[in-house]
């Protein structure tokens, strides 16, 4: 009698222990933990300008890690950008540029319902397009800042690309449109 009572208690006992002793699935109970998910973000289009320079370019950007909620990320950037400098001398002299750059940049993204910020380092391709030189390879860093003004597919823009080198670099605010 002694060992049906046991059996019966262990048979309880497995039975219900994947009950007892389920974990939880973390990444539901912390919403900004960062994990490995590998995808693309999305493609991005802008226009900027500031009083010395305009810039156009394409930008696509791949997630590595990001946040279940989608709020943190991590990844690249591949991008083409044109930009120009505007002379602000009257006395004849001509403005740099215009400037053609390929870039691919690590960037981390912060996203909320209406803002978004993403710093941004890598390295570029850069080519002066009115001269015959070749292409320089240059360490660049930046940021943009955006607000969403249709859901995610049309922003406002202020970005800011820096390198050491001389005229390979912009500021300004413009539009952004997302696929």
């Amino acid at each position: 009698m002694k060992e049906k009572v046991i059996v019966i208690f262990l048979f309880i006992i497995i039975s219900f222990s994947s009950n007892i002793f389920c974990q939880k699935d973390t990444s539901a109970l912390n919403q900004n933990k960062i994990i490995y998910k590998p995808s693309l973000w999305g493609i991005q289009f802008e226009a900027i300008t500031s009083i010395v320079s305009s810039e156009i370019g394409a930008l696509l950007d791949y997630d590595i890690y990001s946040s279940p909620n989608g709020k943190h990320n991590f990844g690249f950037r591949f991008s083409s950008e044109y930009y120009d400098f505007t002379s602000l001398d009257v006395g004849g002299k001509t403005a740099p540029g215009p400037f053609g750059d390929l870039n691919i940049y690590g960037r981390h993204s912060i996203r909320g319902k209406h803002f978004w910020f993403s710093p941004l380092i890598g390295l570029s391709l850069h080519k002066p397009l009115k001269e015959s030189t070749d292409l320089k390879l240059l360490f660049k860093w930046g940021l943009e800042l955006k607000y969403n003004l249709l859901g995610d597919n049309l922003g406002l823009l202020f970005k800011l690309a820096l390198s050491f080198t001389k005229n390979a670099g912009y500021t300004g605010f413009g539009l952004a449109i997302w696929l």
